[in-house]
């Protein structure tokens, strides 16, 4: 072996792979520093005035809340109709799910009302546990009263 030929290092890839994932990391902040430093300068300020007049949007209707039209079916050929339920309230309710309008679409009707289903049941889950974490807490409270009253008892009469 030559005295004078630098012996290869094993470890020769691994540090130029380091170095290529520590280049590429600079690379990334100061990218992210230009993105930053371009945004802040490219967005107005409440004190520069505008010289271009503000345009009004078009109002364009919203389809979920246009009154639906009724859906004319021939008997002849639709012979099975679904049976029209009517519903009755005693008083308006306020409840933003009940007071939503409804969905053009019988599949989103069907997603909302399977909604409305696992909210209502979700609604119930949580009822009965606050019911149980407050008779827990009621006979908790109940327990350390006993202890205090057996405690000061425990001080009146030191025997």
């Amino acid at each position: 072996m030559n005295p004078q030929t630098p012996t290869p290092n094993p470890n020769r890839g691994l540090m130029m792979a380091a170095l290529a994932g520590a280049g590429a990391m600079l690379l990334l902040v100061v990218a992210v520093l230009i993105g930053y430093w371009l945004g802040s300068r490219s967005a107005p300020t409440p004190t520069q005035a505008t010289a271009a007049p503000i345009a009004t949007p078009t109002v364009k209707p919203n389809p979920a809340t246009l009154p639906l039209q009724p859906i004319i079916t021939d008997p002849v050929t639709d012979p099975v109709q679904a049976p029209v339920a009517t519903i009755t309230a005693s008083e308006p309710s306020t409840d933003p799910l009940l007071t939503a309008p409804l969905p053009a679409d019988t599949a989103l009707a069907g997603e909302e009302i399977d909604r409305h289903g696992d909210e209502q049941q979700r609604l119930a889950q949580q009822k009965q546990i606050l019911q149980q974490q407050k008779q827990d807490s009621d006979e908790l409270m109940k327990l350390k009263e006993e202890r205090i009253k057996a405690l000061e008892a425990a001080l009146a009469n030191p025997s």
